[in-house]
């Protein structure tokens, strides 16, 4: 099994700033794994310098054609990146650019500044996600927006009674229920020729006292406002807690499992839903240097058994269905 990966890592403040412009690019075997290594010296040479026109214009395209994957990264959430970046890894056979944006304090030295302008798409994710399945699976959503969707994001919830927006919003927000900015596929050529920049500064102005979850609650007013311009893809894609405290609430999550695990209210480092620990443990604490299938998934597997008297652990296969599935499929 053959996996390839860039690293781009792009940390900013306020601005998106750079630290560090980084390509590293890792072949890996179920026998062989490649370190990635970091530099902080800035280059002599420039990449255009040093670089013939036919490897840039092989840059050009791989960079086009590889997945994007964008994380904020905030005071103690550092290793929950880390985490959250293997399980991208280990899943997926596509090249991987990743910017990561960081707090100030988190880096030392600025080098360059980008508003990634040659970036076409992105997936975002919080820092408390993990991926149960390739990449290549949520980066496909892209694929089926229609010409005027700009945007994907999954339900904030699926039942009325435990809703949210529905029962405590003060302000405009989409669709019954609202949505979840935890999980977001981005079209960013389509939104830099929308009107969402000057719609998401007035509607911050007008709204910002009434607001109570920042980017989400934001995001939620611009699509009560453009609801065409919104893709939904279902809970599957953005599987949190709330699909199973009380009762297990996701069907397209009951029958496959869950794609992207999304443990926010820092249930993957609390005790609360130890399920969602479950994962994140096996995940941080498997070695590279091991196969899959004979390591990961039996450390999973013993996780979520351990945990199964749990609200969430009673569902297990939630956690479990789409790795080993992706394994078994690896396997033949």
């Amino acid at each position: 099994m053959r996996r390839r990966v860039i690293y781009k890592f792009w940390l900013s403040a306020i601005s998106l700033v750079v630290l560090y412009l980084l390509y590293v690019v890792r072949q890996r075997t179920d026998q062989n794994v490649q370190r990635v290594t970091l530099t902080e010296k800035p280059r002599e040479r420039t990449e255009d310098e040093r670089l013939g026109p036919t490897e840039l214009d092989n840059g050009a395209k791989l960079w086009r054609n590889s997945i994007h994957l964008s994380i904020v990264v905030c005071g103690d959430r550092g290793n929950e990146s880390i985490t959250l970046i293997k399980s991208a890894v280990l899943l997926t056979k596509s090249y991987i650019v990743i910017h990561i944006f960081a707090e100030g304090e988190l880096h030392s030295s600025l080098q360059n500044q980008s508003l990634l302008t040659n970036v076409d798409s992105l997936l975002y994710v919080d820092t408390d996600v993990l991926f149960l399945s390739p990449l290549e699976k949520i980066w496909s959503h892209f694929s089926r927006f229609n010409s005027y969707q700009v945007i994907a994001m999954a339900p904030d919830n699926e039942v009325r009674h435990t809703a949210w927006y529905n029962r405590f919003a003060k302000h405009p927000y989409y669709g019954e229920l609202g949505v979840n900015s935890g999980v977001i596929l981005m079209n960013l050529t389509r939104i830099r020729a929308s009107t969402w920049l000057t719609s998401i500064i007035k509607y911050h102005k007008e709204y910002k006292s009434k607001m109570t979850y920042g980017d989400q609650d934001l995001m939620n007013i611009y699509f009560h406002f453009h609801p065409d311009e919104l893709y939904i893809y279902p809970c599957e894609w953005n599987y949190r807690p709330d699909h199973c405290m009380y009762t297990s609430v996701c069907e397209g999550a009951n029958r496959d499992g869950a794609h992207v695990l999304h443990g926010n209210r820092r249930t993957m480092q609390n005790q609360k839903q130890r399920a969602f620990k479950a994962v994140y443990s096996a995940f941080k604490e498997y070695d590279f240097q091991e196969k899959l299938m004979i390591s990961f998934l039996p450390m999973l597997l013993r996780n979520l058994e351990a945990v199964a008297k749990t609200p969430c652990g009673k569902v297990g296969h939630i956690f479990s269905k789409r790795v080993a599935q992706f394994l078994n499929q690896e396997e033949k």
